[in-house]
């Protein structure tokens, strides 16, 4: 495991335009950037494209980079996460998850059904339909586990503005996950009421 002084270290020469360096930052933190976006986009193959283009983006910007409370990993994934949004408005894809059963549970979060793979399809379809600001929000609450206090770096929001936009996001994802869309997100008939999906806390 890098200390953080060696990643300061391999920073500072990838800045200085070090190609080494900057494979040691995409062989440590390139796994993890493609995780990001395949959850966003859904195919490995557009992945892996995508995780590529992060790169390439972040090598020619890494001398504009400065350490300002945002680590490089955050850096990268914020990269990441505008490069697969703006993949995603080209494409505009159509995510069909069929009727999936979403049994009620108050005491699941988010980050629990992401790990059951017929309720991460529901969820997912479901995020992806929220506009920038709160499926980012979500993404790096719920997805990447980020606090309060990480997610303010990464977007240039008050940790106020975060929580409320985080309640409202998640209030409109129980609406979707309820919504009986053919073709997006539905339950069969009879079904128990739709997984809770979170709190603001």
């Amino acid at each position: 495991m890098p200390t953080a002084v060696d990643s300061r270290d391999v920073v500072a020469r990838a800045i200085e335009r070090d190609h080494e360096a900057f494979a040691e930052l995409y062989r440590r933190f390139s796994p993890r950037v493609f995780r990001h976006v395949y959850y966003i986009v859904g195919t490995k193959h557009e992945a892996d494209d995508l995780t590529s283009e992060t790169f390439l983006r972040a090598w020619k910007a890494i001398d504009r980079y400065e350490d300002r409370g945002l680590s490089i990993e955050y850096w990268l994934l914020r990269i990441a996460h505008n490069t697969a949004a703006k993949y995603l408005k080209r494409r505009r894809p159509v995510i069909s998850t069929g009727e999936i059963d979403i049994e009620a549970d108050a005491g699941r979060s988010p980050e629990r059904v992401l790990e059951s793979s017929s309720q991460a399809d529901a969820v997912r379809a479901a995020i992806l339909r929220l506009r920038d600001t709160p499926r980012q929000v979500i993404v790096w609450r719920f997805l990447e586990d980020l606090s309060y206090d990480e997610v303010e770096k990464i977007l240039g929001k008050s940790k106020a503005t975060i929580r409320v936009i985080q309640y409202r996001a998640l209030k409109q994802l129980r609406d979707l996950l309820e919504e009986p869309v053919s073709g997006v997100v539905s339950a069969p008939k009879g079904a128990r009421r739709p997984l809770a999906v979170g709190h603001a806390g």
